[in-house]
């Protein structure tokens, strides 16, 4: 009665979580993607100087009336410091000449457009949300762009994770446990726990942070694979021991194992310097760790029913495939082939941080993002700020026209638009006098300087530091690198007080520490793993067994990521140290059978290999979904761990029992042993 009363009560709680969590809302901002010192660097950056987002919004079309008639309902949901920048708001003489101010094209025979300029992220959020629903703003011929066109983009991709993977992955989930138990009350006990799991998982986020992004989101899939998964392996198990008590008293040391490298895979995401994976490892880790815990007590609360004998409604395979393995020569090639893609792949990937890369190319995001930062005002890709030790005049400015017109001048990866104070001001007496230089007083300077928007002149200041901002299109982060460095080197050269910072380059920056994160969260895992699995296994030869059957997948996976044309971006950077926790589970309960026996071969199939069979299929097909995802991190994150896992099933179905045994034979030799 007690364990009925405890399973309505966990049901409930499960049930509860996902009713809780199902408004959870996405934000992206791009401080998420940034190194703990690079927010550091972007924090002073803005005590120094007002960094103000401007959302571009660009419309093709000869009607100039029907765009500002358009404009006045985004006017009214510009509020607060929100500022609206059009062409007629630059029309400074008494002709009403439109400007030609080279800095900010808004508009043209062709086109027309207008910069709105406010660090409240909800408020460009409404204005996109409303310009998407509206058919004068939404057609073909209006193109938008600014890091709060991207985040709102991030955002948008993101909730489809919610909206669409998540209950397709559940379905799934669900469909592949009947599959293979046989019998759907069974399947249905064993599968819900994982579906609480996930729940859970969606609560805690919701409670500690309020929100996901594109990152976390991951997160309760994740966890409902990985805890579907073990109780693959707790079913099976029981079926064949009875009771709880014999599979812990058989099988506690892989089942151990197989949590604890889980676990420690996406524990050690949780010292990466990228923020986001920092919150991914240790937020995940922790959850993995409690829905272990809680299929656990699921299942001592069912034991007499999943333990009770009940004929399987569907045979899905015969041990009799696993009879043979492998050859060694087969093993010896396709390490040779591993090592050759670790050591010539990782260099040839690609490293993606370019977010307008990330969305569907069918969409043409990127080349309308391009269309605006080309024609109307380009992105701000590097803030340069001067400290110039003593206050501002016409001598100062003379003589940071001339720096100015040298980082013109470099070979840089574009041609990049200058903004100052400098630029600024040359342009508006072009627009009064025609005379496109400096004014000769610096009364004259400061006047011409008034006449800016509001916006500009704040983000500009005359006073302390001088800011110049290179505008440019989005380029990746190899790009930016080069051109970062002919720019400090020319710097440098002028004896100049200098510091570069901005949202871009601090992005910039932390994205170019990705492979970093690669490389030190899959050695810390794969130390860790090794050093507790030899522990364990108490054999040196069983642990290089292990070794060797957890790394050739991964290394194999180099070669197929390349051919596949996948790359190394904020989620697939994670996809290595997790999948070096995840791989190595069912190897455990293969070597552990050697040691502690079934009666046979058909047994030890049912026992053991079935489950292995069972948790590696629904490991690929689960991720695999995400392939189906049209936000490239997503789809490749997910692909890359199907791709993973298959090969780490069949390298623990056909490699694994021929290193064990040291023959091909796989029945004959565990009936002899």
């Amino acid at each position: 009665m007690k364990k009925k009363i405890l399973i309505i009560l966990l049901s409930v709680a499960g049930i509860f979580s996902l009713w809780f969590s199902h408004d959870l809302s996405q934000r992206n901002p791009e401080t998420i993607f940034l190194t703990e010192k690079s927010l550091e660097q972007y924090d002073l950056f803005k005590k120094e100087v007002v960094e103000k987002h401007a959302l571009v919004i660009k419309k093709e079309t000869k009607d100039k009336n029907a765009f500002y008639e358009n404009l006045k309902k985004i006017e009214e949901l510009c509020v607060d410091d929100c500022e609206m920048i059009t062409p007629r708001k630059l029309k400074k003489n008494q002709d009403a000449k439109e400007s030609k101010n080279e800095l900010m094209h808004l508009e043209s025979a062709d086109y027309i457009a207008v910069i709105i300029q406010d660090n409240n992220d909800e408020i460009h959020k409404k204005i996109l949300t409303y310009a998407e629903a509206s058919p004068y703003w939404s057609d073909a011929q209006t193109s938008f762009a600014g890091i709060p066109y991207t985040n709102y983009l991030l955002d948008k991709y993101s909730l489809v994770i919610q909206e669409k993977l998540f209950p397709a992955m559940f379905i799934m989930g669900l469909v592949i446990s009947v599959f293979f138990i046989g019998r759907v009350k069974n399947a249905v006990v064993v599968y819900l726990p994982c579906l609480f799991a996930a729940g859970f998982s969606l609560t805690t986020l919701k409670l500690l942070y309020g929100q996901m992004n594109m990152v976390t989101s991951i997160i309760p899939l994740v966890v409902f694979t990985v805890t579907l998964s073990l109780s693959f392996h707790l079913y099976f198990s029981l079926m064949e021991l009875k009771s709880l008590k014999n599979v812990f008293k058989v099988k506690w040391v892989p089942i151990f194992l197989m949590m604890f490298t889980t676990y420690i895979g996406f524990l050690s995401l949780g010292w990466a310097e990228i923020y986001v994976i920092r919150q991914f490892g240790f937020v995940s880790s922790q959850l993995v760790l409690f829905a272990t815990l809680f299929a656990f007590l699921w299942y001592f609360l069912w034991e007499e029913y999943l333990a009770a004998p009940a004929e399987r409604k569907i045979t899905f395979f015969s041990s009799k495939i696993f009879a043979r393995t492998l050859p060694a020569w087969m093993i010896i090639v396709f390490s040779i082939l591993g090592i050759a893609s670790v050591v010539m792949v990782p260099k040839r990937l690609n490293v993606i941080t370019d977010a307008t890369l990330y969305f569907p190319k069918d969409k043409k995001i990127r080349e309308r993002i391009l269309s605006v930062t080309e024609t109307v005002s380009g992105m701000p890709i590097m803030e340069i700020a001067l400290s110039l030790g003593h206050d501002f005049d016409l001598a100062s400015a003379q003589e940071i026209k001339t720096w100015e017109e040298g980082i013109g001048a470099l070979k840089l990866s574009q041609n990049y638009k200058i903004i100052s104070n400098n630029t600024l001001v040359t342009k508006v007496n072009h627009e009064y006098s025609g005379n496109e230089q400096l004014p000769e007083s610096i009364e004259s300077y400061l006047l011409l300087r008034g006449q800016l928007p509001p916006s500009l002149q704040e983000s500009y200041p005359v006073e302390g530091t001088y800011r110049l901002t290179l505008l440019g299109t989005p380029l990746n982060v190899t790009d930016y690198m080069q051109d970062l460095k002919k720019v400090e080197d020319y710097l440098k050269d002028q004896k100049l007080s200098y510091l570069i910072n901005g949202i871009h380059h601090n992005l910039m920056v932390s994205q170019g520490a990705m492979i970093d994160v690669l490389a030190k969260s899959f050695l810390s895992s794969a130390i860790v793993i090794f050093i507790f699995s030899a522990l364990f296994l108490k054999s040196l030869r069983f642990n290089l067994v292990f070794i060797t059957v957890s790394l050739l997948p991964v290394a194999l996976t180099f070669g197929l990521m390349y051919l596949l044309g996948f790359s190394i971006n904020i989620a697939t950077v994670m996809t290595f140290s997790i999948s070096l926790g995840l791989v190595g589970d069912s190897s455990f309960h293969i070597i552990y059978a050697k040691k502690v026996r079934f009666k046979d071969f058909d047994e030890y199939g049912r026992g053991v290999l079935s489950p292995v069979v069972g948790s590696g299929l629904l490991l690929c097909t689960c991720f695999g979904m995400f392939a189906f995802n049209s936000f490239m991190p997503i789809r490749e994150f997910g692909g890359i761990l199907a791709i993973i896992m298959l090969l780490g099933t069949l390298a623990d179905l056909y490699v694994l029992p021929t290193l064990l045994y040291g023959t091909s034979d796989h029945k004959k030799a565990y009936e002899e042993v």
